[in-house]
């Protein structure tokens, strides 16, 4: 794979993949904000406002009055459909400890991810290693894979894809219920996605490796680079 910092639209073949990068590059779930929840997120605890703000490189709430409260309210206010626990704590913020069919692993114990595109995201944006175990969508067929340095390693089935809808053709939002989220799926080949995609003739169905390429480009875009 090619360096991050250099554009998929050089190679022609892949003007989609560059295409998708920069119009999912929108999604709220890229932010810098929700990039730090994610961190926080994956050492296994639940993050609470002033894990937020130490992240995001502000004073804590405590030690810090109006400003730091306001900064955090705002940061949290962005990040749409965030899951609380009873004490205000986040527990689920695209990664989630609540399950889904999309399970990842990091180090220590599992957690699971919206929808099928955010086990390949999220590894990218935290430049960390990760286990994916799902379901195909339409046959149940599980899927397995693994996100390293290199890339998407081990897949089972080898032709598993996932399907996308960019967000001008749906609600640009991450969430159990939203549009992204609802259309993004593994399926276990080609074949499996023949009538999601029929039924979503603006959507696309990616090799599951394309998929992470579009993921780590959004992490460059996000970053600045071109």
């Amino acid at each position: 794979m090619s360096s991050e910092a250099t554009s998929l639209a050089d190679d022609p073949a892949n003007g989609t993949l560059e295409r998708l990068a920069r119009a999912l590059v929108s999604l709220p779930c890229t932010d810098r904000v929700s990039v730090a929840v994610l961190g926080l997120l994956a050492t296994g605890y639940p993050v609470t406002r002033r894990d937020l703000a130490s992240a995001l490189g502000a004073a804590t709430p405590a030690g810090a009055g109006v400003e730091s409260e306001v900064l955090i309210d705002a940061a949290m206010e962005r990040m749409p459909n965030l899951e609380l626990d009873a004490d205000g704590r986040i527990v689920g913020c695209g990664l989630t400890m609540a399950p889904t069919d999309h399970q990842i692993i990091f180090t220590g114990p599992p957690f699971y991810t919206w929808c099928a595109f955010d086990t390949v995201l999220f590894p990218a944006l935290l430049g960390r290693s990760a286990e994916v175990r799902s379901l195909c969508h339409a046959t149940g067929i599980p899927i397995r894979c693994s996100i390293g340095p290199g890339g998407v390693e081990n897949l089972v089935p080898a032709a598993a894809v996932i399907s996308l809808i960019a967000p001008e053709q749906t609600a640009a939002c991450c969430g159990l219920q939203s549009g992204f989220c609802q259309q993004a799926h593994f399926f276990a080949s080609p074949a499996a996605a023949r009538a999601w995609r029929a039924a979503h003739e603006t959507g696309h169905v990616l090799p599951v490796a394309d998929a992470y390429t579009v993921a780590m480009r959004i992490r460059a875009l996000r970053a600045g680079l071109t």
